[in-house]
């Protein structure tokens, strides 16, 4: 990376924003496709737990809304009981400092941020390093783990089943609210960090204009862990992409079927961390 890119990139990444899998963009819509299994996990959790954030602040006592949190907050736990979370993100992190160590030497570029982001990392690394296990927090928690069972039931959440969350969704929104950082709590610095190390992978890559012929594009890219793809929010379609790290095809579909015409869109290949 050049001093320029570096400096570009510095600027990109000091501009705060969140981003979900599916993205609406002023007029474009951006899609993002993992190419790997360990960002595949990263962008669930960054979606989860955004989606847990939204239930939080519109929270009622109905019970689509109850079953709604519960029933997201259990996949998040699910996501990351299946993945060894703690040592890959220990490894991206200690990898992203490593980087931000080698822009330091660049010329022209600015020391002050460089200084924040390491010591951000770093922060990052203890934090996480330390981390309690998540394996015991659903089994732990005995409201949790009851409404848990009821859930995978059919209808299993009505209240001669449940009378126990019945009797939870109709307390204060003050003691709901409460129950529910705490709950979401040990799950929040794992998604902040995951989220963090996204929004690098993010930001440290160049997109590129294409056309997909025929509706169908194939790509070669050295090391890609996630595609990006933008397409103008008049276009009635979608990419269906397959693919590893070098090579990828994208499909684009409409609902009645394939898109035959040419298509033009933006591509951004982001690299996997170095």
């Amino acid at each position: 990376m050049t001093a320029h890119d570096a400096i570009d990139t510095l600027h990109l990444i000091s501009i705060s924003h969140q981003r979900l899998e599916f993205l609406i963009v002023t007029s474009e819509l951006v899609f993002e496709h993992p190419l790997n299994e360990k960002i595949r996990t990263y962008l669930r959790v960054e979606t989860l737990f955004n989606q847990l954030e939204q239930i939080k602040t519109t929270l009622d006592e109905s019970d689509s809304s109850v079953q709604n949190f519960f029933r997201t907050l259990f996949d998040l736990n699910d996501v990351l009981d299946r993945c060894e979370w703690r040592s890959d993100l220990l490894k991206d992190l200690d990898k992203q400092r490593q980087l931000f160590r080698q822009w330091a030497n660049a010329p022209e570029i600015d020391t002050s941020k460089i200084d924040e982001l390491v010591l951000k990392t770093d922060n990052y690394f203890r934090t996480i390093n330390q981390h309690p296990k998540l394996a015991n927090l659903i089994k732990e928690d005995r409201l949790l783990s009851l409404i848990r069972q009821r859930l995978t039931l059919p209808g299993g959440a009505c209240s001669f089943d449940l009378p126990q969350l019945y009797f939870w969704q109709h307390q204060s929104l003050e003691q709901r609210i409460s129950d529910i950082e705490k709950w979401l709590q040990p799950f929040a610095t794992i998604a902040e960090v995951m989220g963090f190390l996204l929004s690098m992978l993010r930001e440290q890559s160049v997109a590129e204009q294409v056309i997909a012929h025929g509706g169908f594009y194939q790509g070669q890219r050295e090391g890609c862990a996630m595609l990006r793809i933008s397409i103008n929010g008049n276009v009635r379609g979608y990419p269906t992409i397959s693919g590893h790290k070098n090579r990828f095809a994208i499909k684009f579909m409409s609902l009645e079927g394939a898109i035959t015409n040419d298509l033009n869109f933006t591509l951004t290949c982001c690299r996997s961390f170095q």
